[in-house]
């Protein structure tokens, strides 16, 4: 999965393009590391508290999920596009 597409010279590329994808993947790895222990020592409750905030951060993005397939079902996205040769 590409997350950011650099403009480069052709030759050479593919090597830095897995760089950068494996810096921004680490990158997030971090982040995500970090906000778990500020999490379990800022809601004082621990592990329990995180499992309860992680659980309603994913009954969320199913909404939003849900949600953005409902827009794009009555706006007529969800059918493939034919194409003539």
């Amino acid at each position: 999965m590409t997350y950011f597409r650099i403009p480069l010279p052709s030759h050479g590329t593919g090597a830095l393009i897995a760089h950068n994808d494996t810096f921004v993947v680490r990158a997030a790895d971090v982040l995500s590391a970090g906000l778990v222990w500020v999490g379990i020592h800022a809601l004082g409750d621990g592990a329990r508290s995180l499992a309860y905030v992680n659980v309603a951060l994913v009954v969320l993005w199913i909404v939003t999920a849900a949600g953005i397939a409902h827009r794009r079902r009555l706006d007529g996205l969800d059918r493939p596009t034919r194409t003539t040769a």
